[in-house]
């Protein structure tokens, strides 16, 4: 398996495209940017990063994250349809965790039904804390709708006594919303 970083400093938009179909099936619209966004944001934000994982020339699977100060932000992670089931997305989110080099953060929908309560178990079983207080997505853009998730975090961090500093730089930063 290769892996690739994205960066502004190292734009790659031929390799974004390539995740393309990936995202816009793996999320639902109000939870997933326009994909062009995607791609302005990688060339011009040094926060973002993109992580990509190929196989013989194949995407695997993506994180898409932002470094902050204190905690990196993992904003979309996903694996290939045909790939799901094979280990390919333990494999990768465990690379990610393993070459952060600050806490992780990232949303994931509420327990309320079996698919939601799979992914948090997922991700539990890495060590992810979810927090249990309430928290918004804003919407992506003024044609999609705020979304009910929940953080869950990684690492040296406390979301009950950061919260308010997690959701305010996601917030201005991620959503461009000031509060």
């Amino acid at each position: 398996m290769e892996h690739y970083c994205i960066t502004n400093a190292t734009p790659d938009s031929t390799l974004l495209a390539g995740i393309r179909d990936i995202y816009e099936t793996s999320f639902p619209a109000d939870e997933r940017r326009h994909f062009d966004d995607v791609i302005r944001i990688a060339e011009t934000e040094p926060a973002f990063c993109g992580d990509i994982y190929t196989e013989s020339g194949n995407v695997l699977g993506f994180i898409l994250s932002w470094r902050f100060s204190f905690f990196r932000y993992a904003e979309h992670f996903a694996v290939c349809r045909d790939m799901r089931g094979k280990g390919y997305g333990r494999t990768i989110f465990a690379d990610f965790l393993i070459h952060s080099d600050r806490p992780v953060v990232l949303e994931v929908q509420p327990p309320e039904g079996e698919t939601s309560r799979r992914r948090i178990r997922f991700y539990e079983s890495f060590g992810l804390i979810r927090s249990s207080i309430l928290y918004l997505q804003p919407p992506y853009s003024p044609d999609k709708h705020p979304v009910p998730l929940s953080l869950m975090s990684f690492g040296n961090i406390d979301l009950e006594k950061q919260f308010d500093d997690v959701r305010n730089t996601l917030y201005s930063e991620v959503y461009g919303v000031k509060e």
